[in-house]
């Protein structure tokens, strides 16, 4: 099955086979590969504007530790895109339930001190999160781990190191997440973020908008 996003269209090409065949991945595994989500080119144009825009570095103290990208514009394009209503349709099949938006962020790992530990992210009604990858060259580590919030048992592990490629995995009370650590000195690129159930795409623009006003 093919998904694909471009600044134009979302294009999902697959049989009915095939689309059954995600979802029951989804539901064992709780997670699917997307690769090619953003074509090649697309996700290189991303990336040098990333890298034209800087980064400051974030910190939830116990949580995770990164270095946040300031490219307003890379990160609006992408949100744009997904949240056009075929991805989020798509979403709503694998999940159970169809999102109203979705809004997320770029960062960065580099070698030493950076950290992402075992969470949940349920805050906010989300009901899947997505991290695309933007770094041009392949990394080493940073596997996303999915455990059993109960037991802590690890349930999957993926890694995602091609460019443009995605990984979409579920959020529930019943699961916890972590990226495990990067390992040698090429840095890891990713955009992430959640799809929930809330407010639309429009209406969180009108509510940033309103915030910088004021």
């Amino acid at each position: 099955m093919r998904v694909r996003l471009t600044p134009r269209e979302t294009i999902i090409e697959g049989t009915p086979g095939e689309r059954s065949h995600l979802s029951a991945s989804f539901g064992r595994s709780h997670f699917v590969r997307l690769p090619g989500l953003l074509e090649p080119g697309l996700a290189r144009e991303l990336h040098q504007s990333v890298e034209a825009n800087g980064f400051f570095e974030r910190e939830d103290p116990g949580i995770a530790r990164e270095l946040t990208s300031n490219d307003a514009t890379a990160l609006g394009l992408i949100a744009l895109m997904l949240n056009d209503s075929p991805m989020r349709a798509l979403v709503g099949e694998l999940a159970g339930r169809i999102p109203t938006v979705w809004s997320g962020r770029i960062y960065r790992f580099i070698a030493g001190g950076f950290y992402d530990s075992w969470h949940s992210d349920t805050d906010y009604d989300r009901v899947a999160a997505i991290s695309i990858n933007l770094s041009p060259v392949p990394f080493e580590g940073c596997a996303l781990e999915i455990r059993d919030a109960n037991s802590s048992e690890i349930v999957s592990r993926v890694a995602n190191t091609g460019l443009g490629d995605a990984v979409l995995f579920r959020i529930h009370e019943t699961l916890e997440h972590r990226n495990t650590a990067l390992l040698g000195v090429r840095p890891r690129t990713v955009c992430a973020g959640f799809f929930r159930v809330g407010e639309t795409f429009a209406e969180l623009l009108e509510l940033r908008g309103r915030m910088r006003r004021s």
